[in-house]
This record gives C-alpha cells, sequence and structure tokens, in this order.
C-alpha cells in the first residue's frame, strides 16, 4: 500500500479529473527502461549494456546512478542525433550550455586552470 500522494493526479481548470492507476516511481522504471532507449534507437538491452560500460556512472563527473539518486541521461548530438554515452543531468546540461563545442570546454578548462587560488 502506497499513499495517494505517490500517485499523479490530472486536472482541468483547476479541478480534480483523475488519478494515475500507476505510482509516480513504476511510471518513471517504466519511461527509463522502455521508452527513453527508443527515444534515441536503443534497445533497454543496449541501454543496459552502456550503462554496465559506463560502470553505472556519469563518464564524465563519475557519479554513480545512486549518488545522483536517479538515472543516467542519454546523452547525445544534437546535429546528427547520434548517442554518444550517459551522463548526470549536470554534466549534461553543462555541454549543452557550451553549445557542445570542445574548443569552448577547453578554453574553459584553461582559464579554470590559470585562475586556480
Amino acid at each position: 500500500m502506497k499513499p495517494l500522494s505517490d500517485f499523479a493526479t490530472t486536472e482541468r481548470d483547476g479541478v480534480f479529473v483523475r488519478r494515475a492507476s500507476q505510482c509516480k516511481e513504476c511510471v518513471s522504471r517504466i519511461w527509463t527502461t522502455r521508452h527513453r532507449p527508443r527515444k534515441y534507437g536503443l534497445t533497454p538491452e543496449q541501454l543496459e549494456s552502456m550503462s554496465v560500460r559506463a560502470g553505472h556512472a556519469c563518464e564524465i563527473c563519475r557519479k554513480t546512478e545512486s549518488e545522483i539518486g536517479k538515472r543516467l541521461s542519454i546523452d547525445h548530438c544534437h546535429r546528427t542525433g547520434a548517442v554518444r554515452g550517459l551522463l548526470c543531468d549536470s554534466c549534461n546540461h553543462t555541454l549543452g550550455k557550451m553549445r557542445e563545442s570542445p574548443e569552448l570546454l577547453e578554453r574553459a578548462a584553461t582559464y579554470l586552470r590559470e585562475r586556480q587560488p
């Protein structure tokens, strides 16, 4: 038995319409194991293989899924759609904010190295 707060609700114009039949945790698990890999042309088995190869950790910062408290993101090239690997949200967003540019990331690394207190 789970509390009702574990189940999403649907409202229209602020009026309750229905409560989900699956808890938020199960919906998340179904999304991450079935739908998310398909979005990137991966089978769930391929996604699991990528995760095992990466040690169930972000391929940049090395934080594990258990440290992060959620599944890793599937990193992909926005120009070609090619899957690159698995990253935590923080590292994935950083690449996006740096416009996926190796040159910008290298300049950022140089900047930090040169200005260490």
